[in-house]
């Protein structure tokens, strides 16, 4: 019988870096279509790691732990899989401004100023915000600022999965009763 390995760092690893594959080839698709800085689109990727995020935890609790996960291993092994695709999300992003498309940021300074125009924004107050921004829109703070979101994000989503799929082995409940 084939014996598998049970480590969290390890199935976080795999998921984590099967979930962030699929996220940049989702972007790099948004990308060839000209899509990447529809903001709905953009955020739809949100979809693929809520999905990838559900199929992890069931395999890891279903495959790997015997059908039985609590609460705490849920979480962390939920943290780690978000954390590990968004630092390879991540890393797509910065190479996608430095090296893919430089002038990206400016496309979405340009969309955010139509925006503002729009909803009929004074234009001395539009060129205030957009110098402001300015100083934002760099690779690495977008990067890093990215990272920040994501593992919020991720940790949001690693306590809801947990509290939905966790699932206790009747036998160490029995066992640690016993033990009192």
């Amino acid at each position: 019988m084939e014996q598998k390995n049970t480590s969290v760092f390890y199935n976080a690893l795999i998921w984590g870096i099967i979930i962030g594959l699929v996220s940049v080839i989702y972007s790099v698709v948004l990308y060839i279509l000209d899509l990447a800085t529809d903001r709905t689109l953009t955020m739809l990727g949100l979809i693929i790691t809520v999905a990838g995020l559900v199929i992890a935890t069931l395999n890891y609790r279903n495959s790997v732990r015997g059908g039985f996960i609590p609460f705490g291993a849920a979480f962390s092994f939920g943290i780690l899989v978000v954390l590990f695709s968004g630092v390879i999300s991540s890393v797509y992003s910065y190479l996608q401004m430095t090296i893919i498309d430089p002038g990206i940021q400016d496309k979405m300074m340009e969309m955010a100023m139509e925006k503002m125009a729009e909803k009929g924004m004074p234009e001395d107050q539009i060129d205030s915000m957009m110098e402001m921004s300015k100083k934002f829109m760099n690779p690495v703070v977008l990067t890093v600022s990215g990272l920040f979101y994501i593992a919020l994000i991720g940790t949001i989503l690693s306590l809801i999965t947990a509290a939905i799929f966790k699932k206790d082995n009747p036998e160490e409940v029995i066992e640690s009763r016993d033990a009192v």
